[in-house]
């Protein structure tokens, strides 16, 4: 956790994991080389998909991941926002994300703030800013539409599909970072929640029929 924590003990810490979950896959009862998925959600999404991108250039990690799964990502620093974007990159700056209680850009900033990462642009902190989106895993992605997070998950997203990535991507419109778990009983939660598994069984099995953007 940081700031005790700061970056990188986080990405190194999963990537050990990760290694490990490999080198004992028969312990676990797995089979990498039948699907190798990486996800999480918000600031995990920022890890899984860091780490897609570190192990896709690693030589030394023989096994590639096949999917990502991406919740809500944060997918690039506050202080990084490439320029060449421009107007595509408005949520995290309107007006009225400012004082959004909770998941607002204040609250981004802090959590940016106490993550510590020196470089903003370092594709490790913000997979945005990354030079290459070549050969990375078919990727499903959940984007709320009232999320300062909103416009990286779908510039990340079409980045992807430019780079002939396959994506499956569903937005929630009107709803705010974190809907599903502080609003469970709403109708858009339980569709994500639904499309969720939906997106996750495209990912296991690998059927390029249902690519969808």
């Amino acid at each position: 956790l940081a700031p005790e924590n700061p970056f990188p003990t986080q990405l190194e810490d999963c990537l050990s994991a990760i290694r490990w979950g490999v080198q004992n896959a028969r312990k676990l009862n797995s089979d990498v080389r039948k699907g190798f998925i990486i996800g999480g959600y918000a600031a995990g999404a920022n890890l899984a998909a860091s780490i897609a991108h570190i192990t896709r250039d690693d030589s030394t990690f023989k096994t590639k991941f096949t999917g990502q799964f991406l919740q809500l990502p944060m997918l690039c620093h506050v202080d990084a926002h490439p320029n060449e974007l421009g107007s595509e990159f408005n949520s995290m700056f309107e007006p009225d994300q400012y004082n959004t209680p909770l998941h607002g850009r204040q609250a981004f900033q802090k959590m940016w703030e106490m993550y510590g990462a020196p470089d903003p642009e370092d594709p490790k902190v913000s997979p945005l800013c990354t030079k290459s989106f070549n050969n990375l895993p078919a990727s499903y992605i959940q984007i709320a539409g009232q999320d300062p997070l909103r416009d990286e998950g779908l510039l990340y997203s079409e980045a992807l599909t430019d780079n002939s990535v396959s994506v499956k991507v569903d937005v929630y419109p009107g709803c705010p970072h974190g809907f599903a778990a502080s609003h469970p009983e709403t109708t858009a939660s339980k569709k994500y929640k639904a499309d969720a598994v939906v997106g996750l069984k495209w990912l296991v099995r690998g059927d390029p029929t249902w690519r969808v953007v």
